[in-house]
């Protein structure tokens, strides 16, 4: 895959900008306040921004999809692992709930 990504981070306004294309857009919402996803005109993301880098005290996990940036605040193997027990528990109650 040849896919350049530019990176830009502003120190004086502590804002972090990652593009995967350069082309018109806008910036959303998601479920992290400090992160904002960069979409083009048919929702496919392009990029995302972060703001308030400097005062992140633990690592903060992203991933991107052509629709949605996610974070966490895990490692993805913790939320795998985190996910997986919670379907397992899920799958356990619904088997309580037959009885």
């Amino acid at each position: 895959m040849d896919k350049k990504i530019t990176i830009w981070y502003d120190k004086k306004a502590d804002f972090l900008e990652v593009m995967f294309e350069k082309k018109p857009g806008y910036f959303r919402d998601t479920e992290n306040d400090a992160v904002l996803e960069k979409v083009d005109m048919e929702g496919n993301v392009i990029g995302f921004s972060i703001s308030g880098v400097k005062a992140l005290d633990e690592p903060l996990y992203i991933s991107v999809d052509d629709k949605n940036v996610k974070t966490s605040s895990l490692s993805f193997d913790k939320q795998r692992l985190l996910e997986d027990s919670m379907r397992e528990n899920d799958s356990l109650f619904k088997k309580l709930a037959e009885m």
